[in-house]
């Protein structure tokens, strides 16, 4: 557990900067080398192409919903950075929407999700227990951002992603939602409580 909640720690108050995403990849390579190792992972979980039965239609259906409380809750809260992203920075949203779910999504729901829950179900057990301290773990992440939306939101965000790895036990498949989540976070405006630099 302490793979999960020391780094996030030691990255909020290190006295310089640690570079974010290569520091993500990193983790994300090293889950992937222990699961590769490890004979009771089954692989076929990491099966980007892997999507279980009408699984995408209720994906889009929860982004949707998603998207429309995140513009709710920034309409309500920073009108002024609605749409911010799209509107003043174009070419930055654009290569946000391109590369946020290859090198932000998809190593995070490896780590949270895949790695988590292969290496906590023999303690928790399949349960909802295993679904909280997933997204409670994904939600500590963000105090690396040093403000209270990003740990917040992204405590409902992983709650919901927990549920659905857990369900379709499909790497691809949450990371596809998680991609869906993040790119809408940084459309409508909110993006800027989830970055701080590379």
């Amino acid at each position: 557990m302490l793979f999960f909640v020391l780094p996030p720690l030691l990255i909020r108050l290190a006295p310089f900067p640690i570079p974010k995403i290569p520091t993500l990849l990193f983790a994300a390579a090293l889950c992937l080398a222990l699961l590769l190792r490890d004979p009771a992972f089954d692989r076929k979980r990491l099966g980007l192409s892997a999507f279980p039965t009408g699984e995408a239609k209720g994906i889009f259906l929860r982004s949707l919903f998603v998207g429309g409380l995140l513009a709710a809750a920034i309409g309500f809260w920073e009108p002024a950075l609605f749409f911010s992203l799209p509107q003043q920075r174009p070419l930055l949203w654009l290569a946000v929407m391109a590369l946020y779910p290859f090198l932000s999504a998809l190593p995070q729901e490896l780590i949270f999700r895949v790695f988590f829950f292969h290496r906590m179900q023999p303690l928790l057990g399949d349960s909802r227990l295993l679904t909280a301290a997933s997204a409670l773990c994904f939600a500590w992440l963000h105090v690396i951002f040093d403000n209270g939306i990003a740990p917040s939101v992204s405590l409902v965000g992983g709650l919901l992603l927990a549920r659905t790895y857990r369900r379709t036990a499909s790497l691809g498949a949450v990371s596809l939602e998680h991609a869906l989540y993040g790119n809408l976070l940084f459309t409508l405006g909110w993006g800027v409580h989830f970055y701080r630099g590379l």
